[in-house]
C-alpha cells in the first residue's frame, strides 16, 4: 500500500488560508488538496499552487486560452494573489503588484465587481 507524504508546510499556510476565508467567499470555490499542491476553482476559473523547495509556492492558471502564466509567491502572499485569479470575469494575466494592500474581493464578499484583469 502506498503512502502518501505529508503536505508542504508552505501549501499548508495557503490551504489554511483558503480555509479561513469568509462562508461567502469559501462557499464559492472548490479546493482540492493533493500531495504535490492544491488545485482551487471557483466557475470556470482554475489555478494550482504547487510547493518549491525555498518554502515558497508557484501560483499557476491560464491566462489566456490555452496559455499559461504562473508567479513565485511566499504563502502568505499566495492566498490573495490565488483570489484575484479566481474572481477574474475573463482570462488575463495578473499582475502580484494588483494583491498588496487590496482586498482580495474588492467588490464585496459575493465578488462582484472584480475583474482581476488591471
Amino acid at each position: 500500500m502506498k503512502r502518501s507524504r505529508p503536505m508542504a508546510g508552505s501549501l499548508q499556510t495557503v490551504l489554511a488560508a483558503l480555509q479561513a476565508l469568509p462562508w461567502s467567499q469559501r462557499c464559492r470555490l472548490r479546493v482540492q488538496p493533493w500531495e504535490k499542491g492544491i488545485h482551487v476553482q471557483r466557475g470556470g476559473m482554475h489555478a494550482f499552487v504547487s510547493p518549491l523547495d525555498n518554502e515558497n509556492v508557484v501560483v499557476g492558471y491560464e491566462q489566456a486560452l490555452h496559455e499559461g502564466a504562473s508567479e513565485e509567491l511566499t504563502p502568505e502572499a499566495a492566498t490573495p494573489f490565488l483570489l484575484r485569479v479566481l474572481w477574474r470575469e475573463r482570462l488575463c494575466r495578473v499582475e502580484v503588484a494588483d494583491t498588496h494592500g487590496t482586498d482580495p474581493v474588492a467588490g464585496g464578499a459575493d465578488g462582484r465587481d472584480m475583474d482581476g484583469c488591471g
